[in-house]
C-alpha cells in the first residue's frame, strides 16, 4: 500500500472529464467534518447544445455528465484504494424525504473548496460554467492543502432564474455563508410540482429552466 500523494491524485483527476476540482478545508462545517476535516470538490460541466429548453436533450445531457462522473470516480477510487487515506465518497442520491438532504452537501464542499458561490437558485454557480454542472465529493480523513473559499453571492442584481421559475419558488435572495436553503427557495414545493410528472415520465421532472437561464458561462439559452 502507497503513501497518498495529492499530486498523484490531481494528476488522475486530470486524465478524466472533470471540468473543475478543489480541495476544501471543513473543520466545524458538518458533523462528518471530525472524521473527515478535508474534501475534494469535483465538477463535470453539463454540455447543453441548444438555445431553447428541450425535455429529451436536457435528459441526454444529465446521462451523460452522470456517466463521466461516474468513470471520473472509479478513477479516483481505484487510485485511493491503493493508499493508505482513509476517505469516503459520499453518495450523489439518497435524500431523506423529510428533509431532501442527502448524507454530505455537496456545495458545501464546492464552496469551500472555491468552485463557486451558491445562486438565487440554490445552486452552485461557477464562474466558468454557471450551475451548469455535476457535483461529487470525496471526504478524506486526512488534512489537505485546500484552496480558499468562497462566502457570498456574485448574482449581485441579476434575476434570470427567479424569472425562469414559472411557479415563483425561488426568492431573490442574495447567498452567503450560513444562509438558510429556505430562505433561498421552496426545495419542498418545487420537489412536489416534480413529482406530478412521476406517472407520466417514471420519475421526477428533471425541470433545470433555472440551471439554463443562468447566463454566467452561458452559450446562449433563450428562457
Amino acid at each position: 500500500m502507497s503513501t497518498f500523494s495529492a499530486d498523484i491524485f490531481i494528476g488522475v483527476l486530470q486524465r478524466g472529464p472533470t471540468s473543475r476540482w478543489g480541495f476544501a478545508d471543513i473543520r466545524g462545517m458538518h458533523p462528518l467534518a471530525e472524521e473527515y476535516p478535508s474534501a475534494v470538490s469535483l465538477a463535470v460541466a453539463y454540455r447543453y447544445e441548444k438555445t431553447e429548453y428541450d425535455y429529451a436533450h436536457f435528459e441526454q445531457v444529465l446521462s451523460r455528465s452522470r456517466r463521466q462522473m461516474e468513470g471520473v470516480v472509479q478513477a479516483a477510487d481505484d487510485y485511493l484504494r491503493s493508499t493508505d487515506v482513509h476517505y469516503f465518497v459520499v453518495p450523489v442520491g439518497g435524500q431523506d424525504p423529510d428533509t431532501l438532504l442527502g448524507v454530505f452537501p455537496h456545495k458545501l464542499a464546492a464552496t469551500r473548496a472555491g468552485l463557486g458561490w451558491i445562486g438565487k437558485s440554490s445552486l452552485l454557480v461557477t464562474p466558468e460554467f454557471g450551475p451548469r454542472v455535476r457535483l461529487q465529493t470525496i471526504l478524506f480523513a486526512a488534512e489537505l492543502p485546500a484552496n480558499d473559499p468562497i462566502t457570498e453571492s456574485h448574482c449581485g442584481e441579476c434575476e434570470a432564474c427567479v424569472q425562469a421559475c414559472t411557479y415563483g419558488y425561488i426568492h431573490n435572495t442574495l447567498w452567503r455563508t450560513g444562509v438558510n436553503r429556505e430562505a433561498l427557495f421552496s426545495p419542498f414545493d418545487c420537489s412536489r410540482k416534480r413529482e406530478e410528472f412521476i406517472p407520466t415520465l417514471g420519475h421526477k421532472h428533471p425541470c433545470g429552466y433555472c440551471l439554463l437561464a443562468c447566463p454566467i458561462g452561458n452559450a446562449g439559452f433563450v428562457s
